[in-house]
C-alpha cells in the first residue's frame, strides 16, 4: 500500500537524550491533527513486538507489512490524516545493547513504504555523552569517565553518534524533503518555533503558531528524565561500587535507591539555590573525545546552514 496522497505516516527515530520523553508524553498525544501510534495497542505490537525486538534473523517482513497495512487501513476513514510513531533507539541504544542495528531499523522502515517522513533530533555530542554517562550511573554503572568513554559496552555504541553517516542513509533512503533534521539546542532555545517546524513537517501544514496545531503552555516547562544537577554524580558512582545493582551485582551492600534518593535531594538544593550545579561544565575527556565526530559533523552543517553548530558546541 502505497502511501503518497493517502496519508502522512511518520516515524520520529532519535536521538536519545534529545527530549524524546517529553515529547512522547506532553507533545505527540496532545496534537489533535495526529493520531500517535505509540498509544494504539496495533501500533504498539508492530514497534514494540516486531520492528525493535526481533533480529534479523527471525524478522518476519510480510507479518510486519500485514500489520502496518492494517494499520493504515483502519486510520483511512478518520480525518487525522497522520500517522506517528516515536521510539528514540531506533537510532541506537547508548546504554543497553540490542539485538538489531540502526542499519536494520532503516531497512525495516524501506521495506514498509519509502513514503515514510523521517523525524531525527540530534544533540551535541560532548553534551550528549555526559547526559549518558549521568543516566548510566543513574543504572549502577561504577566506571569513570574514561571507563565510560573507552571500556564499558556502551564505548561501541558511542560509534553510533556519527550523526551525518546515518541521516546520509536515511536522506538518499527517503528525500531529503521527507527527513526533518533538528538540533536539540534549537529546541531548547526556541521551544515554540522548533515545535511549529517539527508539526508542520510531519502534517504536510502550514499553521502559523502553536495554538492553532492545538498545543498550549501547559506543555513547555516540564522536564523528564533530568539527571544530576551538581557534583551528587560523583557519589551516586561511589556508592554504586559498593551497592549491589543490576551492573554490579557483586556489590557488598544492599542498593538502597541510593541514585534517585540523591538526584531528588539536588532538586532540594536547586530549589533553595537557583545557580546550584550551573558550575558544573562538561568534562574536558569527554569534549576531547567528542573531536571524532568533526567530519560527520561537516556532512550535518551542510544539511543544516541557518545554524551555526560551532556556536552550539558541536565539533566541526
Amino acid at each position: 500500500m502505497k502511501l503518497e496522497g493517502l496519508m502522512n505516516v511518520v516515524f520520529h527515530i532519535g536521538y536519545q537524550k534529545t527530549a524524546s520523553t517529553w515529547l512522547q508524553n506532553d507533545v505527540f498525544p496532545n496534537i489533535p491533527l495526529i493520531t500517535f501510534l505509540n498509544n494504539d495497542p496495533k501500533g504498539r505490537e508492530m514497534l514494540y513486538e516486531n520492528i525493535l525486538k526481533e533480529s534479523s534473523f527471525n524478522y518476519d517482513y510480510k507479518h510486519v507489512k500485514t500489520l502496518f497495512d492494517g494499520i493504515i487501513n483502519e486510520h483511512s476513514s478518520m480525518p487525522q490524516k497522520t500517522l506517528l510513531m516515536s521510539e528514540e533507539v531506533m537510532t541506537g541504544d547508548l546504554l543497553e545493547p540490542t539485538i538489531f542495528s540502526p542499519k536494520d531499523i532503516l531497512d525495516r522502515l524501506i521495506e514498509l513504504d519509502k513514503a515514510l517522513k523521517i523525524v531525527i533530533i540530534v544533540r551535541n555530542q560532548s553534551s550528549l555523552i555526559w547526559s549518558s554517562y549521568k543516566e548510566y550511573l543513574k543504572l549502577g554503572g561504577c566506571c569513570n569517565i574514561e571507563g565510560f568513554l573507552y571500556k564499558e559496552q556502551s564505548s561501541k555504541f558511542l560509534e553510533q553518534l556519527h550523526y551525518g553517516n546515518l541521516i546520509k542513509h536515511y536522506i538518499n533512503s527517503f528525500g531529503r524533503e521527507n527527513v526533518f533534521i533538528g538540533c536539540y539546542e534549537d529546541l531548547v532555545a526556541k521551544p515554540e518555533q522548533f515545535l511549529l517546524n517539527m508539526i508542520n513537517f510531519i502534517s504536510s501544514a502550514s499553521f502559523a503558531n502553536i495554538c492553532e496545531c492545538g498545543l498550549d503552555d501547559s506543555c513547555f516547562g516540564k522536564r523528564r528524565n533530568v539527571g544530576y544537577l551538581g557534583k551528587g554524580h560523583s557519589l551516586v558512582r561511589l556508592l554504586n561500587k559498593i551497592s549491589k545493582t543490576r551492573r554490579n551485582p557483586g556489590g557488598l551492600l544492599r542498593s538502597i535507591n541510593h541514585q534517585g534518593r540523591i538526584k531528588d535531594f539536588e532538586f532540594k538544593l536547586r530549589s533553595l539555590f537557583r545557580n546550584y550545579g550551573n558550575n558544573i561544565g562538561i568534562p574536558p575527556e569527554i569534549i576531547e573525545y567528542s573531536l571524532r565526530y568533526k567530519g560527520s559533523n561537516a556532512y550535518l552543517q551542510e544539511l543544516l546552514k541557518d545554524i551555526d553548530l560551532i556556536n552550539i558546541g558541536y565539533s566541526v
